[in-house]
């Protein structure tokens, strides 16, 4: 049933399979849709012989998505310069506590009786790229990406209880800053 589902899906993207199609079901017609010509498709993980399919991992990111690269932007240069800075200032505003593993914690200082409402104000000040939605199990936070390519995150929540905003330049190079309650 899947590949036959499959199948209809893919059907619907070829014009010429999408009109035998149309055709087949105005007219009840449906047991030969399934021996279309399809894209071989593949479900719960099996291959025909009945083994495994293996899977891999793959970090989507505009290097690897082909096509043309985005020229470089001019004001590039001047908005890194502007986050940079700003980072700066919100890790001046704050304690640094140490390393867990790779990982650099801060607590920031005097961040008010609101924490969220600071780290949310820290994240819009960053004038961050592509922000979006991020649903946690602490709620709903909020990512974006630096113009040097960075990801910045901030949730209302952490393992440790404390808002976080979170600046990761990879899965080794990490900064949380804690905002207290």
């Amino acid at each position: 049933m899947r590949a036959g589902i499959a199948g209809i899906r893919f059907c619907a993207l070829n014009p010429t399979c999408n009109k035998l199609a149309t055709e087949a079901i105005k007219l009840g017609i449906i047991g030969w849709l399934t021996t279309l010509p399809t894209v071989p498709t593949l479900s719960e993980n099996k291959i025909p012989d009945g083994g495994k399919c293996k899977t891999k991992d793959v970090e989507i990111s505009d290097a690897n998505i082909g096509g043309a690269p985005n020229p470089p932007d001019p004001d590039d240069d001047d908005l890194k310069d502007e986050q940079e800075q700003r980072i700066e200032e919100i890790l001046k505003g704050s304690n640094r506590l140490g390393k867990k593993g790779s990982t650099k914690l801060y607590e920031r200082i005097d961040s008010g009786k609101n924490s969220w409402e600071k780290a949310q104000k820290d994240f819009k000040s960053l004038k961050l790229r592509n922000t979006q939605s991020l649903p946690t199990k602490y709620g709903t936070g909020q990512r974006g990406n630096l113009a040097d390519g960075r990801t910045v995150v901030a949730r209302p929540g952490s393992s440790n209880g404390k808002v976080t905003l979170e600046i990761r330049a990879s899965k080794n190079n990490v900064t949380k800053i804690r905002y207290p309650n």
